[in-house]
């Protein structure tokens, strides 16, 4: 069971290589503490990296919602942003219409064409 676990994990060359070893030792010598041994502490290694890798990954997660929250916010100012541009626009438009009509207005009391 723990070799059918450990077999094609992701092991290093290495560690491929004595696993293969242990367990060719470990059918043809069931008994050999060492082997035994030397296949638990590959066992417990393996474990211990998958747990590390868990945690990794459980903090890349956190990190990755965190950033997604942070760009969702800076997505609404940018929409209320856009917003406030557009009354701005609006507002300078509107605003350039009354400064025409404000000089046609004072042209014509003062009796003098705007464009001349």
């Amino acid at each position: 069971m723990v070799r059918e676990r450990l077999w094609g994990s992701g092991l290093g060359l290495r560690q491929s290589r004595l696993l293969h070893c242990l367990t060719l030792i470990g059918d043809t010598v069931p008994e050999d503490p060492i082997a035994h041994g030397e296949l638990a502490a590959l066992t417990r290694r393996h474990e211990q990296a998958q747990e590390q890798a868990g945690r990794e990954f459980a903090i890349i997660k956190s990190e990755l919602t965190t950033l997604q929250l942070k760009v969702s916010n800076l997505d609404q100012k940018m929409d209320k942003l856009d917003s406030m541009e557009r009354k701005i626009d609006s507002f300078i438009a509107e605003q350039r219409s009354v400064n025409a009509t404000l000089v046609e207005l004072l042209s014509t009391m003062a009796g003098k064409a705007p464009n001349a």
